[in-house]
């Protein structure tokens, strides 16, 4: 979280005053030493403790788990950066730029995701050894909810606020990015809910649909790349989506991959993921339409509009879970809990 922090501040800072591409490159250099430094600090007496020792069985046990990934790993690293390697083929670097920059928008909200998936890992694995699929399933779907419900929150009234949020924290010079970052935000919620069913996956050492199931994906999405930016590929005409288009694509695999890990760990496992986060999704496109009319039918803008939609959002929002019965008493009493623990 530290790191996170300082990388924020780094951005602002270089963004916002030096406004120098080279001196925010070469900061970054340095950077990599002050996160060490930290790290350092807060581990320096765990690392007084560390004494290495080679042991083969551990070694063994590490390399067979590793190489059936090894191959869906390397193409994973050039699927991640090549959407503005193929851009760079049809679309100018301004809009390169809005695509990178309307990423960033994803760091933040894929954070808790992101940050629960060692816990998942560690819990999913411990009743994995024990062959308790039922067990893993309730947790499953108890953490995808209470990921799901924050997670589709925040998402979906950013994609209704798009606009107004741009223009009053940041610049109306990106507001062309607009409609790729409504399409990341539905990528978020798809990508923090799919973790949990990938970390099932990975705890049942089901390596080599892992495996399969990334190289298969990985090359459906570069595929997309060039069906979805290009307006024409060899004289044949495309979708033209332009700097959209990486992220319509994010949000076709993501969407593949659940159904596909869903799917996989009915039949093998007999485990059922939590389907019912749709129900969340759905309440959010709901509030998210009735608060955007009811702001344009009040005529606010700026901050006054933001303010409005996010209240009026809300409401209908948690409304709708409760009529789904997707939020409950027993719901909120747990999630006190949770915070009583965390405090």
């Amino acid at each position: 979280m530290i790191l996170v922090v300082i990388n924020l501040l780094y951005i602002m800072f270089f963004a916002c005053f030096t406004r120098n591409i080279n001196v925010y490159a070469f900061s970054l250099f340095f950077r990599s030493f002050f996160g060490a430094a930290i790290l350092y600090f807060f581990l320096r007496h765990e690392l007084r403790g560390i004494r290495f020792n080679f042991d083969m069985g551990v070694i063994n046990d590490y390399l067979k788990y590793v190489i059936p990934l090894l191959p869906a790993t390397v193409l994973g690293f050039i699927y991640d950066k090549i959407d503005p390697i193929i851009m760079k083929q049809f679309l100018s670097f301004s809009e390169i730029g809005l695509f990178v920059a309307s990423q960033k928008f994803n760091i933040l909200l894929l954070t808790a995701s992101a940050s629960s998936m060692t816990i998942l890992f560690s819990s999913f694995s411990e009743h994995a050894a024990n062959k308790d699929y039922s067990k893993i399933e309730e947790v499953s779907n108890r953490a995808t909810k209470y990921i799901s419900i924050p997670v589709t929150f925040v998402s979906l009234f950013l994609v209704y606020n798009t606009a107004p949020f741009i223009s009053f924290f940041m610049s109306d010079a990106y507001l062309p990015a607009v409609p790729i970052i409504q399409v990341f935000m539905f990528q978020v919620v798809l990508m923090s809910v799919s973790r949990t069913f990938d970390s099932i996956v990975l705890a049942t050492e089901r390596l080599y649909f892992v495996s399969v199931m990334g190289i298969l994906l990985y090359s459906i999405g570069i595929f997309l790349d060039y069906v979805l930016i290009p307006k024409e590929l060899f004289g044949v005409p495309m979708f033209g989506l332009g700097a959209s288009g990486p992220a319509f694509k994010s949000l076709i695999i993501y969407a593949l991959s659940i159904i596909s890990g869903g799917l996989y760990l009915f039949y093998k496992l007999k485990i059922s993921i939590y389907w019912r986060f749709i129900a969340h999704i759905c309440s959010g496109v709901v509030a998210g339409f009735i608060s955007s009319k009811m702001a344009l039918v009040v005529g606010l803008t700026g901050l006054y509009s933001l303010i409005f939609s996010f209240c009026f959002f809300s409401i209908i929002y948690f409304l709708f879970l409760i009529v789904c019965g997707e939020l409950r008493k027993d719901d909120l009493t747990y999630m006190k809990k949770i915070f009583q623990i965390a405090r």
